[in-house]
Parts: structure tokens; sequence; C-alpha cells
């Protein structure tokens, strides 16, 4: 493995985690991550680097609260 530290399988990065290693703030992590519109093709390549280099994956249960689905 790299220098980096060992993910443990099916681990979940946390959002915020993605924001520092692409250098942009939390709310463009988060227009890129929902495909929203005003970000620079440049800006979004960073952050999905940043999204596949941690291991991101979206927390589905997590998203059901916040729509306020059971």
């Amino acid at each position: 493995m790299t220098a980096e530290r060992q993910r443990m399988p099916g681990r979940r990065a946390d959002p915020r985690g993605r924001r520092p290693r692409s250098g942009v703030s939390l709310a463009t992590a988060d227009r890129v991550v929902n495909q929203r519109d005003g970000v620079r093709e440049q800006t979004i390549a960073r952050v999905e680097w940043a999204i596949a280099k941690l291991g991101y994956r979206a927390n589905a249960a997590a998203m059901r609260l916040a729509r306020n689905e059971s």
C-alpha cells in the first residue's frame, strides 16, 4: 500500500475529507457530487480524483433521512 493510511473494506470516507484533498470548499465538493451546474471542468476533475483516492461512497441511509423517507 501507499504511505496513506490503509482503509477498512466498506468504510465510507467523511464527506469533509474530499474537500482538503481537492482544495475546494465543501459547497463546491457538494455541487460536484450532486452534479449541479456552476463548477469548472478542472475543479470537477480534482474533486472526482479526491473521491476516487478516498474510496468515497454515498451513504444511502443518510440520503433517505435527509429526504425524510423511510
